[in-house]
C-alpha cells in the first residue's frame, strides 16, 4: 500500500485543523500514547509564562479525566496537589462528569487548564513565587 492510500487509512485527512495543531504542540511520551508531555502558557502583564505539561490518560478514560501536572509549579500554591498535579476538583471536575464523553482532552485543556492558570498566575507573579525567564536572566547576570 503506497503512503497515501495509509495516509487516508489511518484517518489523518478526517482530524480538524484544531486537533491536528494539538497533536503537533502536545507529544506522546510513550509508544502506548498513553502518557503526554508538551507546554502550556499564560500571559499576565504583557509577558509570556511557559511552563511543562504533562499528563496521563487514565485507564477509566473518558469517564475520568486526565490529572494535568505542572511540575515547575509544584509546591508553589495550594490549589495544587503533590507532584504539580492541578486541582479541578472543584469547578471541573463535576463539568467533566456531566459531559462525559463528549468532552475531550482539548476541552480539559481549554476549560481546566487555561482557566486555572488565568486564576493562578497573577497570584504567584505577585506573590513573587514565580519570575518571568527575562527578570530570571538578568539577575543572573547582575
Amino acid at each position: 500500500m503506497d503512503s497515501e492510500a495509509e495516509r487516508i487509512v489511518q484517518g489523518s485527512d478526517r482530524l480538524h485543523p484544531n486537533e491536528q495543531m494539538q497533536r503537533q504542540r502536545l507529544i506522546p511520551a510513550n509508544p502506548e500514547g498513553t502518557c503526554w508531555t508538551g507546554k502550556c502558557w499564560s500571559v499576565h502583564n504583557l509577558l509570556k509564562y511557559e511552563f511543562d505539561l504533562q499528563f496521563d490518560i487514565p485507564v477509566t478514560y473518558p469517564a475520568t479525566a486526565p490529572e494535568l501536572e505542572l511540575p515547575q509549579l509544584d509546591g508553589k500554591t495550594q490549589k495544587m496537589y503533590r507532584g504539580g498535579k492541578i486541582c479541578l476538583t472543584v469547578h471541573f471536575k463535576p463539568l467533566w462528569a456531566k459531559d462525559c464523553p463528549r468532552f475531550g482532552i482539548a476541552h480539559e485543556l481549554c476549560l481546566g487548564l487555561a482557566a486555572w492558570l488565568a486564576a493562578e498566575i497573577p497570584i504567584l507573579m505577585d506573590s513573587v513565587m514565580i519570575e518571568h525567564k527575562d527578570n530570571a536572566a538578568s539577575s543572573n547576570e547582575s
